[in-house]
């Protein structure tokens, strides 16, 4: 490891350790653990802000594979090694140890020194650094609020799903790939062995957060699994409505589309390339497919009872921009990147509506639903989505295709918009129906 590395990793931990007292000070009522994570939080989004500004190449985020890492990549890791030796030491003074969390300290440990120590697969622990860290300031938003007072509230339900869904999302979908990508490229094998492990970890906490639910919830899922699979599958819906026999339809698509997205890619070890390039058979296929059902919703959707101008526009948007895709027969990488963006929240958007029709408005699942969907839609197409139009944009592709990835990002930017007002609203209504409640029993 070199000097100024080193150097960096020493000053780091003594400057943790002293913003973490200097958070004792400024919060003397406070626990030794929410000032550990509020230590935490900083760390993460320093952590992704570093990651993200050492990224060499944005149309391949995670390359070049095994490669030498960059002054940049090496400050990045520092930094962060830094943080979890000292938050490694911090933990075993807090009242709860945890076996497993130990674990995931010492495999990034071993596995950043390692890297620094190599100067090599830096591509690889930076976008494991990112996975791994945004979701950190939802999982401890968690505990302060529990500690500010607001456990079994709205706002601690809203964190933990947001927090359940972005890690689900971060380390379910993409560690995964990460892993594949770090396990088979020609890196040192203690780099490797380290990648395995922290997915393993990950597995294992996402296991955790799927036991999350009360009884009661799971009680709640299964009688609506079965009202839907059993009572109305039988039936083929006669009761039901026109909007929820589509909205069937549409989550068909919608996992039909993604799986389609994610067989077509080329080179996993840059999902978005080759940028401006001739669309491969399987590409073509999966934009045929999402254009023939983007044309069926277009037309299905206007014998609907509500006519939606931004769904409308949203369609003929990437009807448009799919179909100039396939008779140019071009920019299939960044069309498939993202229909994958686009269709990897609407499961979540149509259970929303569909717990409504089954008789689950404002109910804690009804909740759930709206949160993951809004935190997931804002994650993929709020993060993602902007660093997609940007790749189209910037890239030798026909104006038409360039000007419907803005429009397709304009369009989401209002949804975000509307879904922002939509949580804020459905907080604000179920505190204010809690407060009136709590009122009357008191009268």
């Amino acid at each position: 490891m070199e000097d100024h590395i080193l150097r960096t990793t020493i000053l780091g931990i003594i400057s943790w350790t002293t913003a973490f007292h200097l958070f004792r000070k400024l919060l003397p009522k406070r626990s030794f653990e929410f000032c550990n994570r509020l230590v935490s939080t900083v760390h993460a989004t320093l952590a992704v802000a570093l990651a993200s500004l050492s990224v060499e190449n944005w149309a391949c985020p995670v390359s070049p594979l095994a490669s030498k890492s960059s002054p940049s990549q090496m400050q990045a890791l520092a930094v962060s090694l830094s943080y979890l030796i000292y938050d490694l030491i911090c933990c075993q003074f807090d009242k709860r140890v945890s076996i497993d969390n130990t674990i995931h300290h010492l495999v990034s440990i071993v596995g950043m020194a390692a890297g620094l120590v190599y100067r090599k697969s830096a591509s690889e622990l930076i976008a494991a650094l990112c996975m791994t860290e945004i979701s950190s300031p939802f999982l401890h938003l968690r505990e302060l609020l529990k500690e500010l007072g607001y456990r079994d509230t709205d706002l601690n339900l809203a964190a933990d799903i947001s927090f359940a869904a972005i890690f689900s999302f971060a380390r379910m979908v993409f560690g995964p790939y990460i892993t594949w990508v770090t396990v088979t490229a020609d890196n040192p094998l203690i780099i490797k062995a380290m990648a395995l492990g922290l997915q393993l970890v990950s597995a294992y906490w996402f296991y955790k957060i799927a036991r999350m639910k009360t009884k009661s919830e799971i009680c709640l899922a299964s009688r609506i699994f079965d009202q839907i699979v059993f009572t109305n599958g039988r039936k083929l819906f006669p009761k039901r409505s026109f909007e929820f026999c589509n909205r069937l339809v549409s989550t068909v698509h919608a996992t039909l589309a993604v799986a389609l997205a994610s067989l077509s890619v080329e080179n996993w070890a840059c999902p978005v390339s080759p940028l401006a390039s001739k669309s491969s058979p399987s590409q073509m296929q999966a934009l045929a497919v999402s254009l023939s059902y983007l044309i069926y919703d277009l037309i299905c959707c206007q014998f609907d009872k509500r006519v939606s101008i931004d769904n409308t526009i949203h369609h003929l948007v990437s009807i448009v921009g799919m179909a100039a895709g396939l008779i140019y027969r071009k920019c299939g990488s960044e069309m498939m990147a993202a229909l994958f963006i686009t269709e990897i929240s609407s499961p979540f958007l149509h259970l929303r509506e569909f717990l409504k029709e089954l008789g689950y408005r404002d109910t804690d699942l009804n909740l759930a639903a709206d949160i993951s969907f809004a935190a997931i839609f804002s994650f993929a197409r709020m993060v993602f989505g902007p660093y997609i139009a940007w790749l189209t944009l910037t890239a030798d592709n026909p104006l038409i295709i360039k000007a419907m990835a803005l429009g397709l990002q304009l369009v989401s930017a209002y949804w975000f918009y509307k879904i922002a007002r939509m949580v804020s609203y459905k907080l604000t209504k179920r505190a204010a129906s809690k407060n009136l409640v709590c009122a009357r029993k008191l009268s």
